[in-house]
């Protein structure tokens, strides 16, 4: 045996006898899970994918009634009715409230824990959810079905939305079907998104000239010391169309006042104003979980 198969031999026995004293010692136990998890916890601190899933439906249903929903006017699809708005004002004040009064009033010590403020707020959604549904009719919670359908079709687009969720399982697509509609909706986006830039140019083009003619009223002395003073004029985007020509007191005007286009509520502004948290109730207590 050559002095080097001597070392290996040596080397692999050492080995073996640290690998059966590691066998001999007392397996560590993994520490229990806290019988409070994470918000989305469930039973031992495991994460529950579906009960996380139907509170993440339950805030976004009550939301959908704080303002508007990717532009969609709930008051007018749903045909509220004057005394349904007025419960349903109380309804989404009521979570606004809660949801100021769930981090604790000013100056209070202790703050409330992320745990206690997310437990606080799932139950005042769920609350409000249960209330909101015997505000509105069955054909006003229909409706609610098929607003929140397309606007998962605005999210994911047409072609995944049409082979997946309710919508896969009614139309029930071929293979060759789904190929066609991928196909056709890159196409239609590519042309789309041009159809857009072109007419952004336009509207910038245009705002550029809206202001051209406000600014006519100046005389020259008082034009030259206007351009004097602000300097080269930065080139207008995006941010320059949404403020228009009349920047935000333009909007109000247009929009019916602060806040004008929000949802359902009160506020000291207006309608669709985020209400004020001065003097307001605490926070909902949610119930107790039951003792082990």
């Amino acid at each position: 045996m050559t002095p080097f198969q001597s070392r290996l031999l040596a080397s692999a026995v050492g080995l073996g006898l640290v690998l059966t004293l590691l066998a001999a010692l007392p397996q560590a136990q993994e520490p229990k899970a806290d019988k409070i998890g994470p918000p989305g916890a469930g039973a031992g601190g495991a994460f529950d994918a579906e009960a996380s899933r139907r509170r993440l439906a339950t805030s976004q249903f009550v939301r959908r009634f704080e303002s508007f929903s990717n532009g969609i006017d709930l008051e007018k699809e749903l045909r509220i009715t004057a005394e349904q708005k007025s419960k349903l004002d109380q309804v989404i004040t009521r979570v606004r409230t809660e949801s100021t009064s769930s981090f604790g009033a000013r100056g209070a010590a202790p703050l409330p824990s992320a745990a206690d403020r997310s437990k606080a707020r799932d139950f005042s959604y769920e609350r409000a959810a249960k209330e909101i549904r015997t505000i509105l009719t069955k054909e006003q919670l229909a409706r609610m079905d098929q607003i929140e359908l397309q606007e998962k079709l605005q999210i994911n687009g047409l072609a995944r939305g049409l082979v997946s969720g309710e919508l896969g399982k009614a139309l029930k697509l071929t293979a060759e079907q789904e190929a066609k509609l991928q196909e056709a909706e890159t196409k239609a986006d590519e042309a789309f998104r041009l159809e857009m830039e072109n007419l952004r140019e336009l509207q910038l083009n245009s705002l550029v000239e809206a202001q051209r003619k406000v600014l006519g009223v100046l005389t020259p002395e008082q034009r030259a010391e206007y351009e004097k003073l602000i300097g080269t004029p930065l080139k207008p985007d995006e941010r320059g169309l949404g403020y228009g020509v009349a920047g935000v007191p333009g909007r109000m005007r247009a929009e019916g006042g602060f806040g004008g286009r929000g949802g359902f509520g009160t506020s000291p502004f207006s309608r669709g104003g985020r209400g004020n948290a001065e003097n307001t109730p605490p926070a909902p207590t949610p119930p107790a979980d039951p003792k082990p």
